[in-house]
């Protein structure tokens, strides 16, 4: 769906995304996580005197940005003509659950480990927050 949106939105401006160029793109993804714990602006990571190597030479910035903008992985048409559901996770569905799974294979946690958690301010929208009294 994100070539379709792509296209749909740039015409013939839009480069196909390939699955070569997505695990790129979510490599780079995973990447610009782990720098922005250490506070570093986004853009800058492109930089060519401070930035990221690593995150340069997996996708060029404005590639980066124009394929975060069409990333979809749902048919939004499909998705109006079905009768309403409250499953909010609809759109990623079919990616988020396979995706779980492999995280399950992937990592298998010992009784040695340790799991907190952190509340953190949040004054945005989002449908399954859950309030928490002091």
């Amino acid at each position: 769906m994100t070539n379709k949106e792509g296209s749909r939105v740039l015409a013939n401006v839009w480069k196909s995304l390939t699955i070569e160029e997505f695990r790129r793109f979510l490599g780079v993804l995973f990447l610009i996580g782990v720098y922005r714990g250490k506070n570093e602006p986004v853009p800058m990571l492109w930089n060519m005197n401070i930035g990221r190597e690593c995150i340069r030479n997996g996708v060029a910035r404005n590639r980066f940005y124009q394929i975060l903008r069409f990333l979809r992985f749902d048919d939004a048409e499909r998705r109006r003509r079905l009768p309403e559901r409250r499953d909010k996770l609809a759109p990623i569905r079919k990616v988020f659950e396979p995706f779980n799974v492999d995280l399950r294979r992937a990592y298998t946690p010992s009784e040695c480990v340790t799991v907190d958690e952190q509340l953190t301010t949040f004054r945005g929208r989002c449908p399954f927050r859950q309030y928490i009294p002091s």
